[in-house]
């Protein structure tokens, strides 16, 4: 990018510790904050872009404070779903390892998932991306 096409900007509402984790991965790659800045608006445009055109085969929820699905729901489904943006998902019990590995895409920008059943971790991992926290909720064994 030429110095012409540069400028400065001023952005409000950024939070501080993302900013701080941003400055210093800066300087451990030995760019400017500016330089991380551009590449991830672009990043995120391109993957905008990317989910706008697979639409027809990814059913998008977003926005919603508190989720919640079930096995059967996500059985019923004919496509896979992307979730984004909600504060709490709650997979109910009968939500299995098949119905995460064929019906979930992706499950962006969570707050809090709680796993009711039993589910392969490593396969909800690999689904997720900008989850702050996981609760699994699995039955207790009995002893008796």
């Amino acid at each position: 990018m030429s110095e012409k096409e540069k400028s400065t900007v001023t952005i409000r509402g950024i939070d501080k510790k993302i900013y701080n984790k941003l400055s210093g991965l800066a300087k451990e790659l030995n760019k400017t904050v500016g330089e991380l800045m551009n590449e991830a608006m672009s990043l995120i445009i391109t993957l905008r872009g990317k989910i706008e055109s697979i639409d027809s085969t990814i059913l998008l929820i977003e926005g919603i404070s508190r989720l919640t699905l079930s096995g059967e729901e996500l059985k019923e489904l004919d496509k896979k779903i992307l979730i984004q943006n909600v504060d709490e998902l709650v997979l109910e019990k009968d939500v299995e390892t098949t119905h995460v590995k064929e019906k979930i895409y992706r499950l962006m920008n969570i707050g809090k998932i709680y796993v009711k059943g039993k589910i392969n971790r490593l396969i909800l991992y690999s689904k997720c991306i900008n989850v702050k926290e996981i609760v699994f909720e699995e039955e207790e064994i009995n002893t008796d």
